[in-house]
């Protein structure tokens, strides 16, 4: 610390001493921390360490101290804010930008000992460089614009392909726009200086100095560097406004501002897009959109205290060490990293604006004001971009953004402002009117504090919904780090795990066949099925203690393990039922009648979970859609299935009319028939399980209108099934429908095979409706197994009239019950079949749904 404060006795000197010895030590840290990072990530000193950075902090170390003793000895009287500041400001963005990508940190920090150097220099010659800069404002101001038309000759892109804005070659790339802004500030400020009495008549100053600022901003436009062609516009119009103290000029600069987007808007792309993806960004998350909302994640994932320096992931957002560089220190230091940046920029620029007013004469005064206006327009300009508060402009963060010709730019300008804050006197040239920079300091503040309680809408309000999406890659990061919960069966048989070393986990469907109910977790495609509804559970976000997953959080920036999820599949039941569907396309349901659970729901054709990646585009171009569960999405007409129910109502009345004599029906130029031939045709039994409409509708005339409408709600087939996987949605029964359609199924209203699964369990529970079941329990580490939430089943059919109907559909000498029915649906066949255990039954009862796409009730 002797070397940063040595022995001076200076208030001006102690202060900067002291400060800079704080930035030093936070600076140590984060380069700590930074080397520490993949311990932490990897719960283990197994990962090899970061030491690339250290060469960026000894450089920043070296060239801070040397600066600081020349400054004690050039510029005792020098405000000794500003240089802490820009050390703190340029020594984060190194080790920001080497924590993102080691080679552009070290090639910043090359950059950072070129502005050093420079500096140095300039402190040689002291004020002698004002006076020059004021005497050759129009050739610096020309040579700017010239390097800038250069650009469109011997133009080029640094990394190979995009908007040619650099001038250079060898690896060492300059962009001209970016000095050109402070070229532009010290033109105004030597220009208004010049005319400092004229100012009562605005349009003298405005005319002359609007036709250079209006060629560069052409210049710019037809660079298709709009967002330095903004910036321009804006620092040009609040100098102007500083230099006559009307406020009708800012009144100007924002309707010009304001046609300026709506001509770009119409004119350029680029400005139509980043509009588009500013004010919908949810449209198109995975293309236009996609830099704006990582930039969110990013801050989501941050929220109040960060990541952690190396644990975030801010190399999801798109040109994070550069345009979206805040974003990416919001994610590893939070809304509180965030709010300290924004506090840092706010003194910066403050006491910019202080050095002015108190500056010898109006050509510092305007220089140094000129200074302050282009840290916080270019700063307000990036942060409001960054969190969507401002569309995207894609200029620099001042001092902390990758970019050598930005890093040099904001030095020079810093250092202009260092040589003339010694310059304090109490008689001005002329009076000072104090009211513009009253007015711009407070629109400067107002907008920083907006750009904080916007970091903080999304990064505290806002974290939950925006880390939950899909689209979220930390998430997918988050899976290989920690260990995702394991998927079992009833009997705690592995149907999905996560195999690997911590790192290069992988998740991995054992069982792929039941892929329509696991569904998959993917990085590129997100999740779907029980991976999806039970996300949650299976990332550790659920079901541990909050101080478990809060403790998780704040060390390592993951979550807990992740807990086991136990379903009501029975594996060998669903072998067995996957085993006969064999490659017919079609669903197979097996549940337990009584409780709802499901033990078996096979769906053909099914994807392979852990092919997804390779087999996506064949997936999606199947004609028999291999991602549709039919067991729960497929929807088909219930046809004759619904026999049984009324038979089971006709017994439950007391009466029931003798079997009528066979013979088929015409709907819609189609005739129905049996399924198949009924052995015995004057046996109710054998008529309703042979899938015959023509005693569907004789017991329908039996019951009555009434009945026959109060037939679907009962027996469930309105209501959208509630499951942990996506399900169909179900529409109300038409009441104007005709009753012999109802009664033989169809209608038009349309059913799924769990619909038809659980309504044949109510046949085999005494008319008890279940409820469907699918995920049942959870593995928590300090109550075990917890049993999920379920709901009771229904009484849905007289008990009375239902033992008589299952007697009567029994199949001879078997436990069991069924029913055949055929019917079309949109031109194809679709063939039936639902059974289940007879009431007298003593185990667990049964019931099972068949729907398959093809006439074939053998």
């Amino acid at each position: 610390m002797k070397y940063l404060y040595p022995g001076t006795t200076s208030k001006v000197d102690k202060i900067q001493s002291r400060l800079l010895g704080v930035v030093f030590l936070f600076l140590l840290c984060q380069s700590i921390i930074l080397t520490l990072a993949p311990v932490v990530r990897y719960h283990g000193w197994t990962p090899p360490l970061n030491w690339s950075h250290w060469v960026g902090f000894i450089i920043w170390t070296a060239g801070t101290i040397f600066l600081h003793r020349k400054l004690l000895t050039d510029l005792p009287d020098r405000d000794p804010y500003i240089f802490p500041i820009i050390a703190l400001l340029s020594g984060w963005g190194v080790m920001t930008i080497y924590r993102i990508d080691a080679s552009y940190g070290l090639r910043q920090s090359v950059w950072l000992l070129v502005c050093f150097a420079l500096m140095f220099i300039g402190l040689r010659f002291g004020n002698n460089i004002l006076p020059l800069l004021r005497k050759y404002k129009y050739f610096l101001l020309t040579a700017g614009l010239v390097l800038v038309g250069l650009t469109f000759i011997l133009g080029t892109y640094p990394t190979g392909s995009g908007p040619k804005l650099w001038l250079g070659c060898c690896g060492i790339y300059f962009q001209p726009s970016e000095p050109l802004k402070l070229l532009m500030v010290i033109f105004l400020a030597g220009y208004l200086a010049d005319r400092a009495l004229l100012t009562s008549r605005p349009v003298t100053l405005i005319i002359p100095s609007a036709i250079l600022a209006g060629l560069a901003t052409a210049l710019l436009l037809a660079q298709r560097d709009l967002g330095t062609a903004l910036l321009l516009i804006l620092i040009y119009f609040a100098i102007i406004y500083l230099g006559t103290g009307k406020r009708r000029i800012m009144v100007i600069a924002c309707v010009i501002a304001v046609i300026a987007g709506g001509i770009g808007y119409q004119a350029f792309d680029v400005i139509r897009v980043r509009i588009e993806a500013w004010i919908f960004p949810w449209l198109d998350t995975g293309g236009n959109s996609y830099q704006v909302l990582q930039s969110l994640m990013g801050i989501a994932n941050g929220g109040v205290f960060g990541s952690g320096l190396g644990l975030g992931s801010p190399g999801f957002i798109p040109v994070a060490i550069s345009d979206f560089i805040f974003s990416a220190i919001s994610e590893e230091a939070g809304l509180a990293g965030a709010v300290a940046l924004i506090i840092l920029y706010s003194i910066l620029i403050m006491r910019g604006l202080l050095i002015s007013i108190q500056a010898r004469n109006s050509y510092h005064r305007y220089l140094a004001a000129g200074i302050a206006i282009y840290f916080a327009v270019q700063t307000i300009l990036i942060m409001g971009g960054n969190n969507r508060l401002l569309p995207i402009t894609g200029v620099t963060l001042p001092f902390v953004s990758y970019g050598g010709s930005s890093l040099v730019t904001s030095f020079v300008a810093a250092f202009l402002l260092l040589i003339i804050s010694p310059e304090k006197v109490e008689v001005k040239e002329r009076a000072l009117d104090q009211k513009p920079y009253l007015f711009l300091s407070a629109i400067m503040l107002i907008s920083l504090i907006m750009i904080s309680l916007t970091n903080g809408w999304w990064g505290v309000m806002q974290s939950n919904n925006i880390l939950s999406r899909e689209d979220n890659p930390r998430r997918s990061l988050n899976d290989r780090f920690v260990q995702r919960g394991k998927i079992l069966d009833r009997s705690n048989l592995t149907l999905a795990e996560t195999i690997g070393v911590r790192g290069s986990y992988e998740r991995i469907v054992k069982y792929t066949q039941l892929s329509p109910v696991l569904g998959y977790t993917n990085p590129t495609y997100g999740l779907a099925g029980i991976e999806r509804s039970m996300d949650g559970y299976l990332r550790g976000l659920q079901g541990n203690p909050s101080s478990m997953i809060i403790t998780s959080s704040l060390l390592y920036n993951q979550p807990p393990e992740g807990l086991n999820v136990r379903l009501s599949i029975d594996l060998e039941y669903q072998i067995k039922a996957d085993q006969a569907l064999g490659e017919h396309v079609g669903s197979i349901v097996l549940v337990q009648a009584e409780t709802g659970e499901i033990l078996a729901m096979a769906s053909h054709p099914n994807i392979n979970p852990n092919l997804i990646e390779e087999n996506w585009d064949a997936y999606i171009e199947d004609e028999h859609s291999p991602f549709l569960n039919r067991a729960v999405q497929g929807l088909y007409p219930p046809s004759t299935i619904t026999g049984p129910f009324l038979l089971a109502y006709a017994y439950s009345a007391g009466s029931i009319p003798v079997a009528p004599t066979r013979s088929t029906m015409v709907v819609q130029g189609r005739t129905i028939d049996c399924a198949v031939m009924p052995s015995d045709g004057s046996y109710w039994g054998d008529i309703v399980s042979s899938g015959c409409p023509y005693g569907a509708l004789a017991l329908a005339k039996l019951l009555g209108n009434e009945a026959l409408l109060q037939l679907y709600p009962d027996l469930g087939w309105t209501q959208t099934l509630s499951l942990p996987i996506s399900v169909a949605e179900m529409g109300d029964m038409d009441s104007s429908t005709s009753p012999n359609l109802l009664a033989v199924g169809e209608s038009g209203h349309l059913i799924t095979p769990l619909h038809a699964a659980l309504a044949a369990s109510a046949l085999s529970t005494n008319g008890k409706l279940p409820k469907p079941l699918l995920a049942t329990s959870v593995l928590t580490p300090h109550q075990g197994w917890v049993i999920l939430p379920t709901e009771a089943g229904i009484q849905s059919l007289p008990p009375t009239g239902v033992d008589k109907a299952v007697q009567s559909l029994a199949v001879a000498g078997e436990p069991f019950w069924l029913t055949l029915a055929t019917t079309q649906y949109e031109g194809s066949p679709v063939t039936w079949c639902i059974g289940g255990t007879l009431t007298a039954w003593q185990g667990s009862p049964l019931a099972v749904a068949v729907a398959l796409e093809e006439d074939d009730p053998q």
